[in-house]
């Protein structure tokens, strides 16, 4: 399964951040089935937002509070965020 974030804007400062390496890796439905969820992946089409956030697979970050729960992470990685 390709990755259509590959190199993405996030990706690139995701790495210089942290100084890590992502590799994209293909998430199947039968993965997703069996549990298998990893914390971060891209859908890469709207069908599969929708039936995965049907599901339950997927959750809502609530910006605000990560903001009031732990300022230290949302000054030190989200607030500096390309798409913050």
């Amino acid at each position: 399964m390709s990755n259509p974030t590959q190199n993405s804007a996030v990706e690139q400062w995701l790495e210089k951040k942290f100084g890590v390496s992502i590799t994209a890796i293909g998430v199947t439905d039968a993965a997703i089935a069996s549990g298998e969820i990893p914390d971060f992946f891209s859908l890469g089409n709207n069908t599969l937002y929708s039936a995965y956030q049907r599901q339950g697979v997927l959750m809502e970050v609530n910006m605000n509070e990560v903001k009031q729960r732990v300022p230290e992470y949302y000054d030190g990685v989200v607030a500096d965020a390309p798409w913050h």
